[in-house]
């Protein structure tokens, strides 16, 4: 990780703002980013001795977890840092206002499943998956070493605390006028939102509706991007193909 990503600036935004307690949140979020490479190779090097084992052997059988024990209570450690972190950052609601239009609103860059999709709208960050928040906290680490996201606003991002599914119920697009690309995209990625919604009002269940999705990119060989032009299909009509 570049040494010039600076997640403090003493001397600017946090002089006047901010007490001690803030700095130590703040500095604990420099932390988990500076370890999340580091966590995501371990994952990765676990995967590969889980493989290993499955492959060699035919037959099902119960793995300990003592033979990944360093790996797991690691993750677990890191996982549980995370959590507390995020839930104890401070901040006032008015700073919340004026740091960041749109709520503190960032999209994942390229959400990878249906499910991480439906996540993102109908989730807060601290609600999400482990695995796609630590994706979420390599794009922001992207966006800050760009210049492009100011580092003290990452409080507000990962503290958010209303969903876009709610965000959208409550104002429906003016949340977003002020920043035309996000509303662009979010109105690419509500095509699918929406899909699923009148699958949920159809009755069928939200596995459902994520699955019948999954399973059309599949079999289409399509990429899931292909869905912000629109579901070519309602939800409900191919329930039996799961």
């Amino acid at each position: 990780m570049s040494k010039d990503l600076e997640l403090l600036d003493y001397e600017g935004y946090f002089s006047g703002h901010t007490d001690d307690s803030d700095i130590d949140a703040i500095t604990d979020i420099q932390n988990i980013l500076d370890t999340v490479e580091e966590m995501k190779l371990k994952i990765k090097l676990m995967i590969i001795r889980v493989d290993n084992i499955i492959l060699d052997k035919w037959h099902t059988y119960e793995v300990s977890n003592y033979e990944y024990d360093p790996t797991i209570k690691d993750l677990l450690s890191f996982l549980s840092q995370l959590s507390k972190t995020i839930e104890n950052i401070p901040f006032q609601e008015e700073e919340r206002r004026s740091k960041l239009d749109n709520h503190g609103v960032i999209l994942i860059k390229w959400p990878g499943s249906i499910a991480q999709l439906w996540e993102e709208y109908d989730k807060v960050p601290r609600q999400w998956h482990y695995r796609h928040l630590l994706n979420f906290l390599v794009d922001l680490e992207k966006l800050i070493a760009g210049g492009r996201l100011d580092s003290g606003d990452l409080k507000i991002i990962l503290n958010r605390n209303v969903s876009i599914r709610d965000l959208e119920a409550r104002y429906g697009a003016s949340w977003r006028q002020t920043d035309k690309n996000l509303s662009r995209q979010i109105n690419r990625r509500k095509k699918v939102w929406q899909s699923i919604e009148q699958g949920l009002r159809d009755g069928l269940k939200l596995e459902e509706c994520i699955g019948i999705l999954e399973k059309y990119i599949e079999e289409s060989n399509q990429s899931l991007s292909n869905f912000y032009k629109g579901v070519p299909f309602r939800l409900y009509d191919r329930r039996y193909i799961i």
